[in-house]
């Protein structure tokens, strides 16, 4: 009987824990019981700030690792060395082995068994892959986006295609800023097609697309960004032509893959 009573005591407490740190994380307000609130006194729960804070420094750690692995600043098929980054970083051992498996999720590290974690490799068959689903999505959120566009939407749209005309002098500079706004051009047509999932898969997927711009980015000239489309884009979406919007968006997609092949 008194092991009964200790085991029932012991999930209790499991339960009153976790009540409160569900209503902690979901900013829920709650109220215990005296038993509850008695049993909570006795425990070490982590409080709304710390918990804050934790998931803050998670997704830091998140942020910093994917740009690195984006502009290629790790390169692909580089060894992961998780005690070097938690020192590089400035950040401790949980959240970057947490950001580390996030980034796994997203292809953009690999685990080999016995070998290691590392940064995954760029190759033909991985571009192949990401036009055949990103040419559908892509145009799918280009559709959409004629249909829900906003007006402040469109005015953001005509400002990005304005810096992309002011900085085309070829340098190396002027290419990765071209490609940063040429990103935020694409999370602004996600945005406007008014679809979370759509715009969170096209957003994961471009990450890897992207990746393959900064690898050759000392290769790259100004017409192989294939600007010029989002001046289509933006015309159709004006029309309000689906149609036009959706093959501006794919002629898009396929032009990037063939100006990759051109220079790997």
């Amino acid at each position: 009987m008194r092991a009964l009573g200790a085991a029932g005591q012991g999930q209790s407490n499991r339960a009153c824990a976790g009540r409160v740190l569900h209503a902690l994380a979901t900013d829920v307000k709650i109220s215990l019981s005296a038993p509850d609130a008695w049993q909570l006194r006795r425990q070490k729960i982590p409080n709304a700030k710390g918990l804050e804070m934790a998931a803050t420094v998670a997704e830091r750690a998140y942020a910093l690792l994917k740009e690195r692995i984006i502009t290629t600043r790790m390169k692909p098929g580089t060894l992961i060395h998780e005690t070097a980054l938690v020192s590089d970083l400035g950040l401790g051992r949980t959240p970057v082995r947490e950001a580390l498996k996030r980034l796994e999720a997203e292809r953009l590290v690999v685990v080999l068994p016995r070998r290691g974690m590392y940064v995954s490799e760029i190759t033909l068959a991985e571009l192949r892959e990401l036009e055949e689903v990103r040419v559908s999505l892509e145009s799918l959120s280009a559709r959409l986006a004629v249909q829900r566009i906003t007006r402040r939407q469109i005015a953001e749209f005509e400002r990005l295609l304005g810096e992309l005309g002011a900085g085309r002098d070829g340098s190396e500079h002027a290419t990765k800023q071209s490609l940063k706004t040429d990103r935020r051009l694409h999370e602004l047509v996600w945005k406007a097609s008014h679809n979370t999932l759509l715009e969170a898969e096209c957003a994961r997927l471009f990450n890897l697309s992207l990746r393959m711009w900064y690898l050759l980015i000392d290769r790259l000239e100004p017409s192989d960004l294939h600007e010029d489309v989002f001046a289509e884009l933006l015309s159709a979406i004006r029309d309000n032509d689906q149609k036009r919007a959706e093959d501006a968006m794919q002629a898009h997609i396929l032009l990037f893959g063939a100006s990759v092949r051109r220079h790997l």
